[in-house]
Order: structure tokens, then C-alpha cells, then sequence
């Protein structure tokens, strides 16, 4: 029988990347240290990482022909992502971020580019086939249509035994009052600090308290939400479940990481078990999950310069290399 897959809905972009030595004075001429073109976007890049780790997966998002298109098709194509579901749009261009790096400071300017691309719809989503995913990531994005799919999959799961139930995560990511209703369907919900900051929680700790309520409770011992967002090393209740703590990503990133939080929601130890990733070292006894996923992120930049993606299992033995310790505490659901 095939493997269940596991599906990213939401955004591929085309990242266009200039390191400077500085950030340049406007109105001047000023010659970058490198520059390169790189597939990204949220749910893009979450393929990726799942791709690195040796889980099958599928991607599910607008794209327009062209250039840019090509590019990223490509791009997912030598990461073995499924692309039967990506659709084509008849209006719009393929959205184009321009990202100044500067190795000085460490900030990353991004200039987006939307370019009228309509996002995929829950008509699209209809044509999904459920039982090919095991799991179905949503990065928020068009609400009012991705709650319809989110209904969608409560109806199926409705209908399939605890062991076929889809499980399903949903990205908070944009401090806009349409996307949090997003916050009360998923299985796990991942938040970004400018929410955290929008609603007025100066903490990770505060705003995982703060949130709670948003989120949908679990039955006692069947599983329940997770609710994560980036956080110093906080312990967090989650609903139904026992404590938990996050991992320490409210922080900055290396600098030569143009957008690393898209990729912060994939180490999550209670996200990638249930889903059927298996890591070389177990969740709660390597250091790399209770440290930085920095880590991840920084490991993944410098695996660009590859002409091929490296296979799984070189992947993750050169990543627990960097592991500090096999002494930790577990991070296991109930």
C-alpha cells in the first residue's frame, strides 16, 4: 500500500536574494556580494524540509505560466514534491519577493510583489482526494475559503476510524483579524510573534496563556489542540494534553537566512511523529529540539549551494552532529 502523504496548502513564491555588506543608502549604485533566485514561500518551503526528512508530501497552491513559474515547478520537482494538485490560474503573475541581506546588521529587507494571484479556493480543494494525506498543513492566508476546506476535512474524519482520521495543523502567521478564525480547527496551531504582539502579549509565555481559549479543546486523552508559537524554552499547557515546551525560536536568525520562520513549524517533535517522519535521534533526547530549529534553518541555507537536495538520511546525520547532547526531556503527546 503507498504512503500517506502529508499536504501544504498556502503560498510559492520566487525569491529574488541580494547579500549586501551593508544595507545601501537610497539613491546610490551599490554592487551586492552575491545574489541568487530561491523558491520560497510558507507552505513551499514546509515541503521542503519535509522532503529533507524523508516524508512524502504534496503541495497545494496558485501558480500562473511563465519564467518565474518554471523556476519553482523545477525547484519542487528536485525535492520529489507532489504537484498534482497545484493550480494553474488564468489571471495574475507568479508573486516575486526582492530580499536585501545585509551581513552587517543582520536585517533582511523584503519587498513583496502579490501580482494579483488569486489563492486556491475551496472549489479546488474539492478536488482532493482525502485519503491519499495522513496529514494537511493550512497556512492562512484566503480565511474565509480555508475554513471550508478545514470543514471538509471534519467531515471526513468524521466518517474514518481513529487510526484514518486526517490530523491537521493551521499557520497563523499575519496579524489580521480574518485569519483568526483559523484558530479553533486545527489538531496543532502555529502562531507568529507579530500576532502575539498584535493581540498585546509581550511574551511567549503570556500569549500561549492569552490564546488558549481560541484554540479548540480536546477531549481528555484523545489528543486535543497544540497550540505552539516561537518562545524562549517556555513550558506551555496545550488542551487535553500535558505540558510542553517550545522550542526557543523568539530570537533573531543568522542573517543569511532570508525568511527561516517558514521553516520553524516542521521541527516540532509532536508534529512530525504523529505524521510518520522518524529522525535518527528520538524527540526529548536531542538537544536540536529543545535548542534553536535556528539550527535547522542555518543547516538548510548552507545545503544551497548544492546543485541536487541531499538524501534524508545524510541530511539528518550531518544535522545531529550538531546536537550538543543525547540528555533531554521528552516532548511525547499522550
Amino acid at each position: 500500500m503507498e504512503e500517506k502523504q502529508i499536504l501544504c496548502v498556502g503560498l510559492v513564491v520566487l525569491d529574488i536574494i541580494s547579500v549586501m555588506d551593508k544595507y545601501p543608502e537610497e539613491d546610490t549604485d551599490s554592487r551586492c556580494l552575491s545574489q541568487r533566485w530561491q523558491r520560497g514561500g510558507n507552505a513551499s518551503n514546509s515541503c521542503t524540509v519535509l522532503s529533507l526528512l524523508g516524508a512524502p508530501c504534496a503541495f497545494m497552491g496558485s501558480l500562473a505560466p511563465g519564467h518565474a513559474a518554471d523556476f519553482v515547478l523545477d525547484d519542487l520537482r528536485r525535492y520529489s514534491v507532489d504537484l498534482r494538485y497545484t493550480v494553474f490560474q488564468t489571471t495574475g503573475s507568479v508573486p516575486i519577493s526582492t530580499v536585501i541581506s545585509s551581513e552587517a546588521s543582520g536585517s533582511r529587507t523584503i519587498i513583496h510583489a502579490y501580482r494579483n494571484l488569486p489563492d486556491v479556493s475551496a472549489k479546488d480543494f474539492e478536488k482532493v482526494d482525502l485519503t491519499r494525506f495522513k496529514w494537511i498543513h493550512i497556512e492562512g492566508r484566503n480565511a474565509s475559503e480555508q475554513v471550508k476546506m478545514l470543514q471538509r476535512i471534519e467531515q471526513h474524519n468524521a466518517r474514518q476510524p481513529p487510526e484514518q482520521k486526517i490530523q491537521v495543523s493551521v499557520e497563523v502567521e499575519k496579524p489580521r483579524e480574518e485569519l483568526y478564525q483559523l484558530l479553533g480547527y486545527g489538531d496543532v496551531v502555529f502562531v507568529s510573534k507579530d500576532v502575539a504582539k498584535h493581540f498585546g502579549f509581550q511574551s511567549a509565555k503570556e500569549a500561549l496563556r492569552g490564546l488558549y481559549g481560541r484554540v479548540r479543546k480536546g477531549e481528555e486523552h484523545a489528543g486535543g489542540t497544540e497550540l505552539w508559537l516561537p518562545g524562549g524554552g517556555q513550558e506551555v499547557w496545550s488542551a487535553g494534553l500535558r505540558w510542553h515546551r517550545v522550542s526557543a525560536l523568539w530570537q533573531e536568525a543568522p542573517a543569511h537566512i532570508p525568511a527561516p520562520g517558514q521553516q520553524h513549524w516542521l521541527p516540532s517533535p509532536s508534529l512530525l511523529w504523529p505524521a510518520g517522519v522518524r529522525l535518527p535521534c528520538p524527540p526529548g533526547r536531542c538537544r536540536l529540539w529543545e535548542g534553536s530549529t535556528c539550527d535547522l534553518a542555518s543547516h538548510m541555507a548552507e545545503l544551497q549551494a548544492n546543485k541536487s537536495p541531499p538524501e534524508p538520511a545524510s541530511f539528518w546525520q550531518s544535522v545531529c552532529l550538531r546536537c550538543l547532547s543525547c540528555s533531554g526531556w521528552g516532548f511525547w503527546r499522550l
